[in-house]
């Protein structure tokens, strides 16, 4: 029987606190391995990670296992994650 779901892309971004620029050039890479590494550690795959200065991306394949809370999941327009 056919799954109804093949893929879930779940996209984190994380940001500096105000936006204030202080993720330094030389220190990037070292952040997006991390991030990457902890998504493996989930026993997810890592689609893509990046980001600037003041942010840092992470989309990785999320595993059936996993499971989602809504205390978790963060609106970009409030200052504290939705849920009780």
């Amino acid at each position: 029987m056919p799954k109804s779901i093949d893929r879930v892309i779940v996209h984190l971004v994380f940001s500096a606190k105000d936006r204030f620029p202080c993720i330094d050039a030389a220190v990037r890479p070292s952040l997006h391995a991390y991030l990457a590494e902890v998504a493996r550690n989930a026993g997810c795959a890592c689609f893509r990670v990046g980001g600037t200065t003041d942010h840092a991306h992470l989309a990785f394949f999320a595993k059936h296992h996993i499971e989602f809370d809504e205390r978790y999941v963060w609106d970009g327009r409030m200052e504290r994650a939705v849920g009780p």
